[in-house]
């Protein structure tokens, strides 16, 4: 009890923007995303926090509104899941390395530059700490001749579905799900709604239902 307003100050002062609202990565930049699941209380620019989370797809970011934080994502910033070379952009498709920070941009633009993010699709994917939207990009080397669900399998991702995939899960999250149903008795249903408290806890029927994740482990 003696220490109760101490706790509370410093509750209060991780909701403002460290640092000086400088990125913490190139002290250039301002620094207005800061991420949830790395560790230590960290701000960066929109350029920094992509390439930090290249290989951290499922981390969730906050954005400064310039009072507060707000929930964000890292597919908003751009960020893009390659298959095929361990995450890094497919040397035989025409990568615009600026292009990723304007992913979030209407592929229906009809710009000469949108070809490869027309060959993308966006994703549902399912993680141990909520479900989450990815813009996925296939590898099209000559030699690799996977369908894109073996693809993503490879990079850790078990599709739903084989034709045309549009749900996902990542190895962790079955696993999680294996221990929780055998330790804790959780039902599918119930283990769904407890992902979707993680990703919105105030709206958690704003996030998609996938009832492929109730087929698969009934």
């Amino acid at each position: 009890m003696p220490w109760r307003d101490t706790y509370l100050e410093c509750l209060l002062d991780s909701e403002a923007r460290p640092n000086n609202g400088l990125c913490d990565s190139c002290k250039r930049e301002n620094g207005t995303f800061r991420c949830l699941d790395c560790f230590g209380d960290t701000i960066h620019c929109q350029n920094c926090c992509l390439t930090i989370h290249r290989h951290q797809s499922f981390h969730r970011i906050l954005e400064w509104s310039g009072k507060y934080f707000f929930k964000s994502s890292l597919q908003k910033l751009g960020h893009i899941l390659h298959l095929g070379h361990r995450g890094y952009p497919c040397p035989n498709r025409q990568y615009d390395p600026n292009a990723e920070a304007g992913a979030n941009a209407s592929e229906d633009s009809g710009d000469s530059d949108s070809e490869d993010a027309a060959k993308d699709i966006v994703v549902v994917i399912l993680h141990t700490n909520g479900v989450f939207h990815h813009t996925v990009r296939p590898c099209e080397c000559t030699n690799m001749k996977l369908d894109i669900h073996l693809q993503m399998l490879q990079m850790g991702l078990f599709c739903a579905t084989i034709s045309r995939p549009s749900t996902a899960f990542t190895f962790d999250i079955l696993d999680y799900f294996h221990i929780d149903a055998m330790e804790c008795k959780t039902a599918a249903s119930s283990f769904m709604k407890k992902l979707q408290r993680l990703s919105n806890n105030a709206f958690p029927d704003k996030i998609p239902v996938s009832l492929c994740f109730l087929f698969l482990f009934q």
